[in-house]
């Protein structure tokens, strides 16, 4: 996918047959530098700590000029 390109929060229900009911969400990444970035980061934990289970999909890359590492909350978030 394009980094920046989901700026609201996406929400997907499914069920699992040994779970039941889920859903999924879809955030903004928390990466994006700028005011508009601090917008999404801020959708995207007010969602995460809503939630039972996060997984966190990252960039393996190296960190370009852009990059915005995660704050000591965000990572407390993540127990990273």
């Amino acid at each position: 996918s394009t980094a920046g390109t989901t700026a609201d929060v996406k929400i997907a229900a499914i069920e699992f047959h040994s779970i039941g009911p889920c859903k999924l969400f879809d955030t903004p990444g928390l990466d994006e530098p700028g005011e508009l970035g601090e917008k999404k980061r801020n959708k995207a934990l007010h969602v995460a700590k809503s939630c039972d289970i996060i997984l966190l999909v990252r960039n393996t890359a190296p960190p370009s000029p852009k990059h915005h590492p995660l704050s000591p909350y965000e990572r407390s978030l993540f127990n990273l």
